[in-house]
């Protein structure tokens, strides 16, 4: 497989919600970038594990911004502002075993990229 071909998916046979992984990246173009180059390595990584996965769902992008004071309390009208933008994506887990998604989980863990956070919840039944 090449790795300029698109990622391929199993199809959900009984749409059974397993997991959720959300990914997360602040910054700028490079950072997101890494983001989406992460999702796809999670697709193929699930991919080779037998998992069907959805297509990476991009969430909304988070701003959040800071106004600090340039100096002490006398120059209180020299104002800095800060800006953080969070980009997010999703991708749910479809009726794969609870111990497959976990080694999934533990292998992007392993893997994982710099700047890149990653927050997962798996649904026990």
């Amino acid at each position: 497989p090449s790795p300029f071909e698109p990622a391929k998916y199993h199809r959900k046979t009984h749409s059974h919600h397993v997991a959720s992984l959300q990914l997360q990246a602040f910054g700028h173009a490079q950072e997101v970038e890494d983001l989406d180059f992460f999702s796809d390595f999670a697709i193929r990584a699930g991919y080779a594990l037998g998992i069907p996965l959805s297509k990476v769902h991009s969430l909304k992008t988070t701003k959040s911004l800071w106004t600090v004071p340039k100096g002490p309390f006398v120059h209180k009208k020299s104002q800095e502002n800060f800006e953080r933008r969070t980009n997010r994506r999703l991708i749910k887990v479809w009726d794969a075993d609870v111990e497959v998604v976990e080694k999934w989980l533990h292998f992007l863990r392993i893997h994982a990229m710099e700047g890149v956070g990653m927050r997962a919840e798996v649904f026990r039944h």
